[in-house]
């Protein structure tokens, strides 16, 4: 009896993730503080938008961002070609994550709800944030990488430079 013949399933891709590429190493830093920034307000709102809770907000803001919490555990791995990075990202969509890509660091930013009103669809609850960054080794271009999210997983290549 022939062995039976198995139709070849081509995995999906994952879906595009926005890449930022920055020269000026303070860009990412600066979009850490606009991520805490964005977090501290969701708080604020989250206490009826009453002011006196500012300094406590932003506090809790940045230890949400930067406590294992908010860690996404990233890694990479250096081929011939390129430098593969990979992190887990679960409850995240694409919309929700920006990677920013410098000369030798990569920087993942993101923020999300992680409830929905059933009726208006707007976020409630406390935001979600995570951030993880990684040096990556010099010689990359970055004006040519990619991101891509699938099953909780954000891929990033990033093309090393030709010699």
């Amino acid at each position: 009896m022939p062995a039976p013949i198995i139709p070849s399933v081509k995995s999906e891709p994952g879906l595009p993730v926005k890449v930022v590429a920055v020269h000026d190493p303070a860009v990412q830093g600066e979009r850490l503080r606009d991520l805490i920034e964005c977090c501290a307000y969701e708080l604020y709102v989250e206490h009826g938008s009453t002011d006196g809770h500012a300094v406590e907000d932003w506090r809790n803001a940045e230890l949400k961002m930067l406590s294992a919490e908010g860690r996404c555990p990233v890694g990479c791995i250096e081929q011939e070609n390129e430098v593969d990075v990979d992190a887990a990202v679960e409850d995240f969509n694409p919309e929700d994550l920006e990677v920013y890509v410098g000369p030798n660091r990569v920087t993942i930013y993101g923020c999300h709800n992680q409830l929905k009103c059933d009726n208006c669809h707007r976020s409630v609850g406390e935001p979600h944030p995570i951030f993880g960054a990684i040096e990556v080794p010099n010689g990359i271009e970055a004006s040519k990488a990619t991101a891509t999210l699938k099953c909780g997983m954000l891929h990033i290549v990033l093309p090393k430079a030709a010699a």
